[in-house]
């Protein structure tokens, strides 16, 4: 088990889910401290929401993005695809713009995904869509293969998908025997100003 103290506690955010192990008596300090164990990661989708969303600040000196993400979703609203591309080194608000978006979006009917990369994952291109698939489908920590499996049917069936693909995307058929050069490769997202 790993146990952390308070100050810890308030660093990781709602990365993880936590369990209260109340005052301890701690060797070589005085008095007592509260201990937190560590059980698992939490299902949060965004480190952003899980370290920083209760304590927003105000969005200061982004009015043009925001102006800019707004012409956009105006424009996907009367049916003329877009894709906007936030990048930028880290820390320079890419999330904070993000989440202020969404915001003005609030009321307005739509459909939010949003995928997630991470270096622990890199041998895994499609970790993010799994995620979502998972999320989609509810699936909880202690859900066996066969409550996962009907879960995730029962999401997919909401689609139009054929079930020979649904078969496909639930692991229940064989995948078929490609040769790299067959294997589809991903076209790269386009670059919007």
């Amino acid at each position: 088990m790993v146990v952390i103290c308070d100050s810890t506690r308030r660093l990781l955010g709602n990365l993880f889910e936590l369990e209260d192990l109340g005052p301890r008596e701690l060797n070589g300090t005085a008095g007592s401290a509260r201990a937190w164990a560590a059980l698992r990661a939490s299902s949060v989708a965004s480190r952003f929401e899980a370290l920083r969303a209760p304590a927003l600040t105000a969005l200061v000196g982004r009015q043009e993005e925001l102006e800019l993400l707004l012409r956009r979703w105006s424009r996907a609203k009367s049916g003329e695809g877009q894709v906007v591309l936030l990048t930028g080194e880290a820390g320079i608000g890419k999330s904070r713009l993000a989440a202020a978006f969404q915001d003005l979006l609030k009321g307005d009917p739509h459909t939010r995904l949003r995928y997630f990369c991470s270096p622990h994952h890199q041998d895994s291109a499609l970790n993010p869509l799994i995620r979502q698939l998972e999320r989609g489908a509810g699936f909880a920590r202690d859900d066996t293969a066969d409550e996962k499996l009907i879960k995730l049917e029962a999401l997919l069936a909401q689609s139009n998908a054929q079930p020979d693909e649904i078969g496909f995307i639930a692991a229940r058929y064989p995948l078929p025997e490609l040769s790299p050069q067959k294997r589809p490769r991903p076209a790269p997202a386009p670059r919007i100003p």
